[in-house]
């Protein structure tokens, strides 16, 4: 059986846990051509594997194949009831685009509305730079096409002397409901931007390191590969990124950055750096899933940022920009970290023997 935990992100609440009801749930059938009769047989490795929200806020579910074998499977789960119902199923077999691929998927992306038009989206964890999506046209999923990333020899240098695949747990975050641009932010890669012929269009290299941030003027905290999530957002006219830019054994361990693009264009060029939050990361305990993707709300001139950093602790930030422009007003940090309890359905943080609420006041 499977669940999703919902949790009061500004409070820590734990609420109500949603549990996922339907038939035979990341299972196949096989039929017995001399009774007749059906069999149910697992078709993922682990199914309740990634969670997602399309841009409608539809709830989507997936689980983690491992081999071609296998069948990629994405469900829609109704939050009041906690309905599943089948949104792709595909036997990666049976998809000639899937031959010469390793066929994990740890994770998805998706953008658009799949009762309309989107695209679900997954990068091969098991070898290779390869990429699937799967197009969703009036709410019926197309079979998945194969994109694989090419890199030029002269311009992409040092990714293509140096890069061999995305390595644990890779996420993709397609732009567009057919995910013309999209990123892919692997274990053993900084996210990289490629369109969907695969070119590369921007990577990691293009942004600063080591600069002087805002909140920590002098520093030269760098970005490492480890940990895997990125969202872009836009406020007013201007246009940002936050993405978790340092890996649990890194200094500070598991912290976010965020970033400030020159102009629409949303060029790597001229990006510029504004915070690593928290000041000291959310903690140093092993991230064995990879994940630690931000979720971010536009509300007028400010944005609530949600951050989620597995066992190091979950954390808010208020976001805003000034009505004269780029002038940043505020960053209020809610910091959180170390081990997670709940009690009475509450989340509180124990951290160096102190428990903490996740808006980071003590609590006695």
């Amino acid at each position: 059986d499977g669940y999703i935990v919902c949790v009061d992100g500004k409070t820590g609440e734990m609420l109500q846990r949603i549990t996922i009801t339907g038939d035979h749930l990341f299972q196949q059938a096989t039929v017995n051509e001399e009774t007749g009769e059906t069999s149910w047989s697992s078709a993922v490795n682990n199914g309740y594997n990634d969670i997602k929200f399309d841009s409608e806020g539809n709830c989507l579910i997936t689980g983690l194949p491992t081999s071609s074998a296998q069948r990629f499977m994405v469900y829609e789960v109704d939050l009041e009831t906690g309905a599943a119902t089948e949104v792709i199923n595909e036997r990666l077999a049976d998809n000639p685009n899937f031959e010469r691929i390793t066929a994990r998927f740890d994770a998805m992306g998706v953008n658009g509305d799949i009762h309309g038009n989107a695209c679900v989206m997954a990068a091969c964890a098991g070898g290779g730079l390869d990429v699937v999506r799967w197009l969703i046209e009036d709410g019926v999923a197309q079979p998945g096409e194969l994109i694989s990333m090419l890199f030029n020899a002269e311009t992409d240098d040092y990714l293509y002397e140096s890069i061999t695949g995305w390595g644990t747990a890779p996420q993709i975050f397609p732009q567009d409901e057919v995910g013309s641009l999209f990123y892919v932010d692997g274990n053993t890669a900084t996210p990289m931007l490629f369109d969907e012929g695969g070119m590369l269009v921007e990577d990691f290299i293009k942004c600063p390191h080591g600069t002087a941030l805002w909140n920590n003027p002098g520093d030269t905290t760098k970005l490492h590969t480890g940990l895997n999530g990125i969202q872009e957002f836009q406020i007013g006219d201007e246009y940002f990124f936050v993405m978790i830019a340092t890996h649990t054994p890194s200094t500070p361990p598991s912290a976010f950055g965020l970033y400030k693009f020159a102009d629409e264009a949303r060029s790597f060029d001229g990006i510029e750096p504004l915070w690593y939050f928290p000041a000291n990361g959310f903690g140093s305990a092993s991230n064995g899933c990879r994940t630690a993707v931000p979720s971010v709300e536009v509300n007028g001139n400010k944005a609530t940022i949600y951050l989620y950093a597995n066992d190091n602790g979950y954390g808010v930030y208020e976001f805003t920009v000034g009505d004269g422009g780029s002038a940043v007003e505020n960053v209020e940090a809610v910091e959180v970290g170390a081990k997670k309890v709940v009690e009475n359905g509450q989340v509180y943080i124990i951290k160096n023997g102190v428990k903490f609420n996740v808006l980071g006041a003590e609590v006695k």
